[in-house]
């Protein structure tokens, strides 16, 4: 009897606590088609003339966001990137 509890409480842990081997396979963040059509709209309006083009996502509660979006030379986090070495480009 002892033997069969511990090899019930086993059988448990086991099947518990298994870890998954999935890994993402690319980090893409693909947006919702709303979403899609506006970041379309913006580089097409704005072409190619600027290096950087940024979405900057700012979460105001569990259902709203406020997206900022920006093309111009340099990201608007240049500084902030550079100190936390975010940012591969110099």
């Amino acid at each position: 009897m002892k033997r069969q509890f511990i090899f019930f409480v086993l059988v448990i842990l086991f099947n518990s606590c298994k870890q998954t081997s999935e890994v993402p396979v690319c980090n893409v963040i693909e947006p919702r088609a709303n979403i899609k059509s506006l970041l379309d709209s913006f580089v097409m309006v704005n072409g190619q003339n600027n290096a950087e083009y940024g979405i900057y996502i700012d979460k105001t509660s569990p259902h709203d966001y406020d997206l900022i979006l920006y093309t111009g030379n340099e990201p608007l986090t240049k500084e902030e990137d550079r100190l936390n070495n975010q940012y591969p480009r110099q």
